[in-house]
């Protein structure tokens, strides 16, 4: 194995190397993080998980985002938030694989 000595200069087009962003997907992770921690019950269907919330004002604010954020990253699925006397739920569709990862986060008995 030969040892060669560089420099950043000795690369001419270094500086046209974009860095890849993570900050979007990191702020996804977090705020379906909290989403899921927030998560009383589960019921699954085929084709959509319902899911029954712990509401709070600041999960209002965490669901809106993460509602935004899934929109950009997985534009197929439909997000519904329904607000019954006693309860909120918010029920996710979506392509098949979307929805097992989904299910496979959760920890909630069905």
């Amino acid at each position: 194995i030969a040892r060669l000595a560089l420099q950043p200069e000795d690369f001419p087009f270094l500086a046209q190397i974009g860095g890849h962003d993570d900050s979007a997907l990191v702020r996804a992770q977090a705020l379906s993080d909290r989403l899921i921690a927030a998560v009383n019950k589960i019921e699954r269907e085929p084709d959509r998980i319902h899911m029954q919330l712990d509401w709070s004002t600041e999960l209002g604010s965490v669901i809106l985002e993460y509602i935004d954020m899934q929109r950009r990253f997985m534009p197929t699925a439909v997000l519904t938030l329904k607000f019954e006397p006693e309860t909120v739920w918010l029920t996710i569709e979506g392509p098949p694989a979307y929805l097992q990862v989904l299910q496979n986060r959760t920890t909630s008995p069905t």
